[in-house]
């Protein structure tokens, strides 16, 4: 069998007698990593996630999808709230946690009362209203933090003309071609 990087296998009992041989592909193309033996075993490839902490070099806690919705009405702060609530309730992947630990990346999921994030700012009759919104979005992305969470983070901003909805996600949760 063959697996990418980031795939899993498991291998129930034996074949011809011998164990499993199953090849480790690198996603990205280069090529065959390795071989393992195996026999009543799950092979876990940790893929793009464990590239993302070791291989890459980038700002780790800064590397997220951001979108800013307009609404030319008053978006309702407690309504943003539950929808986003449940969303993250609903969704582990919103709750998990990176620490490293002794050269390890150590996962976590977070219960379902685990913090949100909304940060709500009135900015009506501000002659810079959108110097402040854009000087808030950057704040809130900068401020997603790998160890502490959340990988979700709201920005609910009301405007002269309406109001405005940052939603910011850290790429391990969603990645550029599913946030389209």
């Amino acid at each position: 069998a063959l697996i990418d990087l980031g795939g899993d296998i498991f291998a129930l009992g034996r074949k011809d007698d011998r164990p499993w041989k199953i090849g480790i592909r690198d996603s990205r193309g280069d090529g065959i990593l390795g071989y393992v033996e195996v026999e009543d075993s799950t092979v876990i490839g940790s893929g793009d996630y464990q590239r993302f902490f070791i291989k890459d070099r980038i700002e780790r806690h800064h590397y997220n999808h951001a979108m800013l919705l307009k609404s030319g009405e008053r978006l309702d702060e407690e309504m943003v709230r539950a929808v986003f609530t449940k969303l993250q309730e609903h969704h582990d992947a919103l709750r998990m946690t990176y620490r490293e630990l002794n050269g390890e990346i150590n996962q976590s999921c977070q219960g379902l009362d685990y913090p949100f994030s909304l940060e709500v700012y009135d900015f009506c009759g501000k002659i810079d209203a959108v110097e402040l919104l854009e000087d808030k979005a950057n704040d809130i992305q900068s401020s997603i933090s790998l160890e502490n969470g959340p990988l979700m983070k709201l920005g609910l901003f009301y405007l002269d003309d309406g109001s405005r909805l940052l939603i910011v996600v850290h790429h391990l949760v969603i990645d550029g071609i599913s946030w389209r």
